[in-house]
């Protein structure tokens, strides 16, 4: 299966490096709007139908990708490639599972969102 990629509030020469990259490594990419932040992660990546769901709240502002079917190599290039031509990684981003795939990005924002403040904070004590 080709790996594919959900980004979220990329702009500029970041969305660009991205689109770039996902191009060169055959990876599916898809920017998602706003107003599709309730659909499911699976119907975002074209395994389920449509649904009405409109998204018609604040959202959120943080970048965030979504990886589905990326092998363990692919995942080690891909991300290696952020270091090696000095881009700042994004710092939420997740695999999809099966215990993720059908959240909306929103859960999934909330989530990612936790788990990123707890190790900052965990990282800090230990400096």
């Amino acid at each position: 299966m080709q790996a594919k990629l959900l980004c979220y509030n990329l702009t500029g020469e970041r969305a660009e490096f991205v689109s770039a990259l996902c191009a060169e490594m055959n990876i599916f990419m898809r920017i998602v709007d706003k107003s599709e932040l309730l659909k499911p992660l699976s119907e975002l990546l074209g395994f389920d139908t449509q649904t009405e769901n409109k998204y018609t709240g604040e959202g959120f502002t943080d970048e965030m990708l979504v990886l589905c079917f990326f092998t363990q190599d692919l995942l080690k290039n891909f991300l290696s490639a952020f270091r090696q031509n000095g881009v700042k990684p994004v710092a939420l981003k997740a695999m999809l599972t099966e215990h993720n795939f059908e959240w909306s990005s929103i859960e999934l924002y909330n989530d990612l969102k936790k788990e990123h403040e707890y190790f900052l904070k965990n990282k800090q004590g230990d400096a």
